[in-house]
């Protein structure tokens, strides 16, 4: 089962749960306009893996930890606009071979 998850718009300061209890793949996620901060370690791996669309636009993220994205692998299309992020690891979008 494929779904799109969309919790935009609702102030959240951390990416809201636990994804090891999703069960189905998510195709798309959308995060715009919160007040999220911090994109750390593996936090979007667990059951992830599907995603292919991330939107992340209009958050307050200044950090994106080194294997944030790793095992998104067939991500295409990640969206971090309007955000306060100062510096990238060169290695951080290794990884995403598909992305846009």
């Amino acid at each position: 089962l494929f779904m799109n998850n969309y919790l935009n718009n609702n102030y959240l300061t951390r990416i809201p749960y636990n994804q090891n209890e999703i069960k189905i793949n998510i195709f798309l996620f959308d995060l715009n306009n919160n007040r999220i901060n911090l994109i750390s370690d593996e936090l979007l791996t667990r059951n992830l893996r599907e995603l292919k669309n991330l939107k992340l636009r209009n958050n307050m993220i200044s950090t994106i930890q080194n294997n944030s994205f790793k095992n998104l692998l067939y991500l295409t299309e990640l969206d971090l606009s309007i955000n306060k992020i100062s510096d990238l690891s060169p290695d951080l979008f290794k990884r995403l071979l598909s992305l846009k």
